[in-house]
């Protein structure tokens, strides 16, 4: 590589870093307190070691959050004492966290999947700063961590299918197989629920040497590694319980909870499927439409990859399909866990015995973490469609081969038997099956729960990815209800229904970078809009118990 063309990629990582930096971290400067269970449980480890015992509180709400994030927020619990200034810092820690996420994407594609620089770098900021991740990074809670490791976990998959033979190629590959071990660990040690991370990164493992006949990291390295981080976990998790809070029985956000035998009697019944199913596809709905359908799009692409469907395998390079497998059992996994986590809320809900929490019935959270890559995936088949269009036209430098050129990249040098034509009629085919299936995902929703969701209060930073037309008025805790919920996310659904079909046709006719634009700008409205209606709103009143005890 030129020494040039190094310190133009260095450059753009820099310039990427910074600005998501910027992004999430100026809004950060408004905000004074936790106002969710989430945000004070979170801190309550960098508390403990710094003289301040939130225990009994901690204990009294019943919710166990792990001690991940914390190690990051401890300098601040340290150095900062006004609660004020040390929120405020411990936001300037995520931001600084989440930025690494557009910079790896960037490298991801512009190193992996040989993108013209400026697309990749397009590609990266919107799938890496997408509003949920932006807005979840104004809460002190696992968030930053568990938007993070999914990227890196990637990069160091990517990294471990370069690995050539010859001088160091072994000793890299066992320090590739020693971080990736440590990195899909620190998601559960951030939360919970990263042992979603752990379990698929594994499962991706034993699936990639069942298909190459060899394994891709090296076995006893990772093995060993993974294993001590797990130790280690379980010693800092006795810890917590037992210090941080006060060895009391915890409720809340334990996987203990999914061994009683009483969930899945009540799980499997007629009535049981049938929230399973309403749950499932109300979680679907808002990871389709809260990626403008290019994550739909992203969803879609990657289970055709993952299942092998050999005209939509022969069209994109052996990497991104290695995104897309990743991509599928992250998302399966996170849907899995967060269906089984709420079914008992979610079955009380549709019974009507605790009807509370209407946000539930299109949860995004649980997933969101995993929706960048698949965010991702959809913007590189649009890019993709964009280069194999009729003209070549693309908008920029006119050149159609700089993305998937199938001279230099594909199965065996090529697309197999499939050129450019096919590539573009399975890639719009595939976008038309997106729009029908968002068309039809609108009338479920329409139909079996709109008007479900009317007047029932919910936690009102649940659904902000898909706020364009929240009626906030008289709002003022974490848990409201706000009069028009139903109302907006139909208005949001149909503005998405309009918008996909626009950027396929943009795609076609080679103008991707009119699609980064339009994308970018109603990303970053959802965003500044969220923040000043939703977070802000309620962070200036400090009206939650959660708000209130940190300030004290």
């Amino acid at each position: 590589m030129k020494a040039g063309d190094l310190g133009r990629k260095v450059n753009m990582g820099v310039c990427l870093y910074a600005l998501a930096f910027l992004l999430s971290a100026i809004p950060a400067l408004f905000l004074s307190a936790p106002f969710v269970e989430d945000s004070l449980g979170t801190m309550g480890a960098a508390a403990f070691l710094t003289g301040h015992d939130w225990g009994d509180f901690l204990v009294e709400k019943g919710f166990y959050y792990k001690y991940g994030q914390s190690l990051f927020y401890l300098p601040v619990f340290l150095c900062v004492h006004d609660p004020v200034v040390r929120y405020k810092a411990l936001l300037l820690v995520n931001s600084a966290l989440m930025a690494f996420g557009p910079v790896l994407a960037y490298r991801i594609g512009e190193r992996h999947l040989a993108m013209p620089s400026f697309d990749a770098a397009c590609i990266a900021l919107i799938s890496g700063c997408m509003p949920a991740a932006l807005l979840y990074g104004k809460l002190t809670w696992a968030e930053p961590s568990l938007f993070l490791v999914p990227w890196v976990v990637l990069y160091m998959l990517l990294e471990l299918e370069s690995v050539r033979n010859g001088a160091g190629a072994t000793g890299r590959k066992r320090l590739l197989s020693a971080l990736l071990a440590w990195s899909c660990a620190f998601a559960f040690m951030a939360h919970q629920r990263g042992i979603i991370v752990v379990l698929g990164t594994v499962l991706f493992l034993i699936i990639r040497a069942v298909k190459d006949k060899k394994p891709l990291v090296s076995p006893f390295v990772f093995g060993a590694n993974l294993v001590v981080a797990l130790i280690l976990d379980r010693g800092l998790d006795a810890w917590q319980k037992l210090y941080v809070y006060h060895g009391a029985e915890l409720k809340h956000n334990l996987l203990s909870a999914f061994l009683h035998i009483e969930i899945y009697q009540k799980l499997f019944s007629p009535l049981g499927l049938k929230v399973v199913l309403r749950t499932v596809l109300g979680w679907f709905f808002n990871s389709s439409f809260s990626g403008l359908g290019i994550s739909l799009l992203g969803i879609l692409i990657s289970f055709a990859c993952a299942l092998g469907f050999k005209k939509v395998n022969v069209a994109f390079p052996d990497k991104f399909r290695t995104i897309c497998l990743l991509g599928v059992i992250l998302y399966v996994g996170a849907l899995l866990l967060g269906v089984l986590f709420f079914f008992e809320t979610l079955y009380d809900y549709w019974q009507g015995i605790a009807v509370e929490r209407c946000d539930h019935l299109v949860f995004g959270r649980y997933l969101e973490s995993t929706l960048p890559l698949m965010l991702f995936a959809g913007l590189y088949a649009l890019a993709r469609l964009s280069v194999s269009g009729g003209d070549g036209s693309r908008g920029d430098d006119g050149n159609p081969d700089e993305i998937g050129n199938c001279r230099e990249i594909g199965n065996n040098g090529g697309y197999g038997e499939c050129g450019d034509i096919c590539v573009r009629k399975m890639l719009l085919r595939m976008s038309g099956c997106v729009w029908a299936v968002m068309i039809l995902l609108s009338a479920f929703f329409i139909a079996a729960i709109a008007q479900a969701m009317k007047g029932i209060d919910c936690y009102v930073h649940s659904l902000m990815s898909m706020n364009i037309c929240f009626d906030m008025t008289g709002v003022s805790v974490t848990k409201d209800v706000i009069s028009n919920l139903g109302t907006a996310i139909i208005v949001f659904a149909l503005v998405c229904c309009i918008l996909f079909p626009l950027f396929v046709a943009l795609s076609k006719r080679g103008k991707i970078r009119a699609v980064f634009i339009i994308t970018g700008v109603l990303f970053l409205y959802i965003y500044l809009r969220s923040f000043c209606d939703i977070l802000y709103r309620i962070d200036v009143r400090a009206l939650t118990d959660f708000a209130q005890y940190y300030l004290r």
